[in-house]
């Protein structure tokens, strides 16, 4: 068992691990996958293609689905949505690269940093804490600084980072396909209904072709 003073450690360290504050790594961060929008939201279009091609099932003819069914439904489709969308980057990728001359589009990441420098002008600081309350400033002069790198990844790298996604893709639709497959293992078995006598009254049995 873990004692309190383990959690006070682990919460104290989870605090200072909150990834980038200030403005720059927050907007480096959002930006994360957003070249090949995989971590976008999914199109509802196809996932909905796919909640349909799941529910065409002789299987679930008839069957009346509740909401525990349905949210199964509806993880199975985002999860093959998902991987489908990851293995088309994958192959546009490999396209690009090595058919059509684009390396560039995916290897090539221009970073834009904008800084702002303002110099105002007041009355003197009234104490050592700070700025006095009712002091009023003035904006003398403002300076904008752009400044554009180009950031070269190699083709390692990005082919790297394509598989990790494919992979988390394949283990979160293998997670939801087992779920899926459980939910229909406990459906009963339909009543097949038995299959009609032959009427053997028309033949004759000296003559069977008669």
């Amino acid at each position: 068992m873990t004692s309190d003073r383990r959690n006070a450690a682990n919460r104290a360290n989870a605090r200072k691990s909150t990834g980038p504050r200030s403005a720059e790594g927050k907007r480096r961060v959002s930006r994360n996958a957003r070249r090949h929008g995989l971590t976008t939201q999914l199109d509802y279009a196809v996932v909905k293609s796919w909640i349909e091609a799941i529910l065409d099932d002789p299987k679930l003819h008839g069957v009346e689905m509740g909401h525990d069914a349905l949210g199964l439904v509806a993880s199975l489709a985002e999860a093959e949505a998902r991987l489908e969308r990851v293995r088309r980057a994958e192959f546009r990728f490999l396209e690009d690269y090595h058919a059509l001359g684009r390396a560039a589009d995916h290897l090539e990441k221009r970073v834009v940093t904008e800084r702002v420098r303002t110099v105002y002008k007041g009355p003197p600081l009234m104490s050592s804490h700070g700025k006095s309350k009712n002091a009023r400033y003035e904006l003398v002069s403002e300076h904008r600084t752009v400044t554009v790198k180009i950031r070269q990844k190699s083709y390692a790298t990005e082919l790297r980072r394509l598989f990790r996604y494919n992979r988390e893709a394949e283990c979160a639709r293998q997670r939801a396909l087992k779920a899926w497959i459980g939910f229909l293992k406990e459906l009963p078995i339909p009543e097949t209904e038995p299959m009609e006598e032959a009427d053997t009254g028309q033949y004759s049995e000296t003559n069977p072709s008669a």
